[in-house]
């Protein structure tokens, strides 16, 4: 097609997060006529939601402001994942990720990092915050990407034997 793989990268995460905002911002609107009919017609009826555990009434910015933070973590979180098994292989990216875990294990239970886990149940903040702060790390996540993707390979690294 005569585009560079920069070129590609740039156009996917500008189509990928128009598309995760456009389809969350369409599933509110229809959310939120739903329940103007529900209540037009005295229906009591919800819809469930995840921003049902912190607000007891129903609020469409921060509905959607959940929503997009939620959005931004499964197509971040995601493709970042995707971006570590394209790089280094499946099967290395397992290893990689189990000594990770088994290392956490170890500091957790060893009390190395309990006081940090500690310290962040009891940090007091608000679901907005909360759901920024999870959403701008997911982001951070997929803009990692780039510089893992730019100059890779053009097919996956594949398992040897």
């Amino acid at each position: 097609m005569g585009s560079t793989r920069e070129q590609f990268l740039k156009a996917f995460y500008g189509i990928g997060l128009v598309g995760v905002i456009f389809s969350i911002l369409c599933l509110n609107l229809c959310q939120y006529v739903l329940l103007t009919v529900y209540q037009w017609n005295s229906v009591e009826a919800g819809i469930m939601h995840a921003a049902r555990l912190f607000f007891r009434e129903y609020h469409f910015f921060a509905y959607l402001w959940i929503d997009l933070m939620v959005g931004m973590v499964c197509f971040g979180l995601s493709f970042f994942g995707y971006a570590i098994v394209y790089r280094v292989g499946f099967t290395r990216s397992i290893i990689m990720l189990m000594i990770v875990m088994i290392a956490g294990i170890f500091l957790y239970y060893g009390g190395t990092i309990s006081a940090l886990f500690d310290w962040m149940s009891n940090f007091k903040m608000s679901v907005m915050t909360i759901a920024s702060c999870v959403g701008a790390v997911s982001l951070a996540a997929l803009f990692a990407t780039y510089p893992m993707l730019r100059h890779a390979r053009l097919h996956p690294m594949l398992r040897k034997g």
